[in-house]
């Protein structure tokens, strides 16, 4: 059976490695954790599990995991952050992985939750996380860290393929800790990746978002430069896949664009029934202007999509959302439009979907309530 490094690197983790290094025990011949200067008890920790190698934080996420890489021994790397998880029933499918002679690497599926509690409400994104121990397979980016050269062109070298496995891995990150001081993080290390990459589509959107989302006006100047790269049909922006969906959501969940944005929201509506015809949070923004303007049929037959796309897991996985606007809230305004459209029976199915809910029961109870009280005055 070829050989598996597991490689984590982590700083002040004490309350997420150990369920990290637990999760891939016994799977891996040897477990690596890389320290970026933690003063809480993380080595400590770590230490039980794993050999424990140190380097000086400097910014840049990419040179840990490279370092962290350099010291794997394993015939594969297996890259696991500190508040993640392997699922236990991804054992099997791990070892099955690591045992195609035809794959350079594969792509997981990480479930990302928003609520620690609920394990049950997650969007799935795909990840590649495991890959040949190969000198020339190494990460550039201060923060989110890709593969240069890509793993497709390295692959198309080798005669081996980058393929999609089962393999499942549970991320806490968005369902805890500070949420603010993730962002002025995120945002401070995006500075310096522009700075080296200047008029990069990746950053420009990416940072811009996160300004904004930190009220930071400057984020506007951004997103405006990311715009017009893809009204000028830029490849950077063409090619920019879940960057390019992320800058169209931005642009369809906005009440009114500011004058002389490169990108019209009619525009980016097309673009994303076009090119992003499965992206869940596309389909949600235009879904919620259709039912602003009272056109409760064409809002309705979006919910439907978002649903369905839900119940079939087809939704793309290029980037994370809230899951309760495929679930929970896609069913509440489904049958709100439904109501406006005077299917009664839809209507009810919807809301009776919903008392079990956590968030949306109350108005499911009082919507049901009023669909029982018209029914009864239309039988007197």
């Amino acid at each position: 059976m070829p050989t598996l490094s597991v490689c984590l690197i982590a700083k002040n983790e004490e309350r997420n490695i150990e369920r990290a290094l637990r999760s891939v025990a016994g799977v891996a011949d040897e477990i690596i954790v890389t320290d970026t200067g933690s003063t809480d008890r993380t080595v400590e920790i770590a230490a039980r599990w794993a050999t424990i190698a140190h380097f000086p934080w400097v910014d840049d996420f990419s040179a840990a995991y490279n370092y962290c890489n350099a010291r794997a021994r394993g015939e594969w790397i297996f890259m696991l952050d500190a508040d993640e998880e392997l699922l236990a029933e991804s054992r099997e499918e791990l070892a099955r992985c690591l045992a195609c002679d035809r794959a350079l690497a594969f792509t997981v599926l990480r479930e990302d939750l928003v609520d620690r509690n609920r394990p049950d409400q997650y969007t799935l994104m795909l990840h590649p996380r495991l890959f040949r121990n190969r000198p020339e397979i190494h990460f550039v980016g201060h923060i989110h860290h890709h593969f240069t050269p890509p793993l497709n062109e390295i692959a198309a070298k080798t005669g081996q393929e980058v393929l999609p496995s089962g393999i499942r891995i549970r991320h806490y990150g968005y369902a805890e800790g500070d949420k603010r001081a993730k962002l002025e993080r995120a945002a401070r290390l995006m500075e310096l990746d522009l700075r080296d990459r200047p008029g990069e589509f990746y950053y420009l959107v990416e940072l811009g978002r996160t300004y904004l989302a930190l009220g930071n006006e400057q984020g506007e100047a951004l997103l405006v430069e990311a715009a017009d790269m893809v009204r000028r049909q830029h490849s950077q922006a063409i090619e920019g896949g879940g960057m390019l969906a992320a800058l169209l959501e931005h642009v369809l969940a906005c009440d009114r664009l500011p004058a002389g944005f490169p990108l019209a929201w009619e525009d980016a509506r097309r673009l994303a029934l076009t090119m992003f015809p499965r992206a869940t949070p596309l389909l949600w923004q235009i879904a919620r202007r259709a039912f602003r303007q009272n056109r409760f049929d064409a809002c309705a037959a979006l919910l439907e999509r978002i649903v369905a796309l839900d119940r079939e897991t087809a939704y793309d996985q290029l980037m994370s959302f809230d899951p309760r606007i495929m679930r929970d809230d896609a069913l509440l305004n489904l049958g709100v439009c439904y109501t406006h459209l005077g299917k009664v029976g839809p209507a009810a199915h919807c809301f009776r979907q919903l008392l079990d809910s956590p968030t949306r029961v109350a108005e499911a109870k009082a919507n049901l309530n009023r669909l029982r009280r018209r029914r009864d005055h239309r039988g007197r």
